[in-house]
């Protein structure tokens, strides 16, 4: 098997650790199989490390427009953008295009926050379903963005707002982990609900 750590240089220590200790938060493969790894608050300020099929390695930073260091969730819609959620500073976007190691038709501005209607910018979860709406779980509530004027909704009557994971079935049924058991959104309307817990 092939190591990948400090040794090579591909991942750093994350800041509060020792020199060799590397601390990885996420892994996600993209619809052309490249990896995407989240080194998380990496020293060198580059937290998203890249890994083609060919073997090339890359990297972003914080100096190119990610919000954050504190890299907690890591998803790839179906154009095939990167979106990498954090434990501190909201959403972060990253466009590039389908030329990983092409930095000029780039697009790292793109990002959601409190200002754009989150409910909390210490995201927990990114999935995106079948309609290609991302759902944004945070530690204070479910939050959507579907690129329009107003793009971030809020969902309600959740088991618990502390949400800790989201994922979409083939069903296009959302399901929510939270602290308190789990909700399922129905693929069919968005709004449905159902529950499980340790009651039920």
């Amino acid at each position: 098997f092939v190591k990948f750590d400090t040794a090579n240089g591909f991942l750093v220590n994350a800041r509060s650790t020792p020199p060799d200790y590397v601390v990885v938060t996420f892994v996600k493969q993209d619809q052309r199989n490249a990896l995407w790894i989240a080194n998380y608050d990496a020293t060198n300020g580059s937290p998203i490390a890249f890994l083609d099929v060919d073997g090339r390695t890359g990297h972003f930073s914080t100096n190119e427009g990610l919000r954050s260091a504190l890299i907690s969730a890591i998803e790839i819609d179906n154009a095939n953008r990167v979106w990498v959620g954090s434990e501190n500073a909201g959403v972060s976007g990253i466009d590039h295009n389908n030329t990983l190691f092409d930095r000029s038709d780039d697009r790292l501005g793109q990002g959601l926050g409190k200002e754009d209607g989150l409910e909390s910018v210490r995201i927990t979860s990114l999935a995106e379903d079948e309609e290609g709406i991302m759902w944004i779980g945070t530690d204070q509530g479910l939050n959507s963005w579907f690129p329009r004027p107003d793009p971030v909704s809020s969902h309600f009557g959740l088991i618990s707002d502390d949400i800790r994971v989201v994922r979409v079935d083939p069903q296009n049924n959302k399901w929510i982990g939270t602290s308190a058991g789990i909700s399922v959104l129905s693929g069919k309307d968005n709004f449905s609900l159902s529950e499980f817990t340790i009651q039920n």
